[in-house]
Order: structure tokens, then sequence, then C-alpha cells
């Protein structure tokens, strides 16, 4: 029994994912991610405009999920998950919703 409830978790957390990553390269509304999710960014990209955060599968984080990026009380914009590892996030700026360009350290809330 306890090996059928595991395969059923398995399996409803690779639906979750691969939902999530079709959300996202159809344009449609972003998922929820986890209450209390917090991250930071690691990296940013000017050529690219994307950002790579210190948070992923471990925390929670779908493709798709949107999330604000903030310095201090400062927004510096609105991103899209685009590709979640165990441990880090590529995230894709959402049009033009970028009033600064990230920094390492920046943080990351849904």
């Amino acid at each position: 029994m306890a090996a059928a409830e595991g395969e059923k978790k398995i399996i409803s957390e690779k639906f979750k994912e691969s939902d999530a990553k079709n959300r996202y390269y159809e344009g449609k509304e972003g998922v929820t991610l986890p209450e209390g999710l917090s991250g930071k960014v690691l990296y940013y990209d000017k050529t690219w405009n994307f950002t790579v955060l210190d948070i992923g599968k471990k925390k929670g984080v779908l493709p798709s999920g949107v999330m604000i990026l903030h310095r201090g009380t400062d927004i510096i914009g609105k991103v899209r998950i685009a590709t979640v590892d165990d441990d880090c996030s590529i995230a894709d700026f959402m049009g033009d919703f970028k009033k600064k360009e990230p920094k390492a350290g920046d943080m990351a809330i849904p």
C-alpha cells in the first residue's frame, strides 16, 4: 500500500511539472507557487534578459510561476520561471516590466 501511495505522489508531481511547462510555453497564467517562498538572484544576463535564481524543485518552484524581484523596497521587475532544476531556476522578464537591472543578491518573491 505504501508503494502505491509513493507512486501516486510521484505521478502527481510529474503531472504538476508537465502542466506548468505547458502553461509556460502556451503563455498562460502562471502556476501557484508555495506560500512563503523566497529566493535570491544569482546571475543576470543582460543580452538575453534572463536571471538565474537560487531556488528550484526542492523548494517547490514550477515552470510558469511568476515572481517579483526587488532590492530593499525597490521593485526591479516581474519574471516568469522558464526552467527549473533541483536547486536553481531560470526566469525570463515579462514584457517590459523591468524597472532596473537585477544584481546578484536581489530578492525574489511570488
